[in-house]
């Protein structure tokens, strides 16, 4: 069991908001806001969307919130509520269609060369551009730490298929940076 130190001013927070006390939800929010919008811009762009999931994830947070039972930090717990927020959205989209793929191999690693080259817009680009169940398998498995198995049963897929769309999503970001670096070099290699 994993013990989780909560600063007080949190806590004091958290057992108002759990009592509907309106302040302590806009410090939560406030708190939390930044880095649970970019869990959901992660899975979702435009930013305008990534901003309207963020808020009916803290929605949902606040009318859920006596759900909490301190057994892990606030944060995580408030994390698992956003990410699926995020997920259900996709869900309902129509490009959100699951095919039975496998493909064989391992997933591609980057170059060492890619780690310092590129700033997070470059990557944040380069991840909306992928198809939405390939970005979707990448952020859960990359970003969050999901397992295949894991994947799997949330998104209602195959084990293998989560690993095909990973490698796919991989190779799709790496064949992009790919191309940026030659372009930006000018010389057909990577620096």
């Amino acid at each position: 069991m994993k013990i989780v130190y909560q600063n007080s001013k949190e806590k004091k927070a958290i057992k108002k908001a759990m009592q509907g006390n309106r302040i302590a939800q806009k410090w939560i929010f406030d708190q939390y806001a930044p880095k649970m919008l970019s869990v959901c811009r992660s899975y979702v762009s435009p930013l305008e969307k990534a901003e309207e999931l963020l808020l009916d994830g803290f929605f949902k947070a606040f009318t859920k919130i006596r759900q909490y039972k301190e057994r892990g930090s606030f944060e995580g717990w408030l994390r698992r509520i956003i990410v699926h927020e995020a997920l259900s959205y996709l869900r309902k989209q129509p490009d959100f269609l699951v095919l039975d793929e496998t493909l064989e191999g391992s997933a591609l690693d980057m170059p060492s060369e890619f780690h310092n080259s590129f700033s997070a817009e470059d990557i944040q680009r380069h991840i909306d551009k992928l198809p939405v169940l390939y970005r979707t398998v990448f952020v859960m498995f990359g970003v969050e730490g999901y397992s295949h198995a894991e994947i799997s049963k949330t998104l209602k897929i195959p084990i293998n298929t989560s690993k095909s769309y990973l490698l796919r999503a991989r190779k799709k970001l790496q064949e992009g940076l790919t191309q940026k670096t030659y372009s930006k070099n000018g010389t057909g290699s990577i620096r």
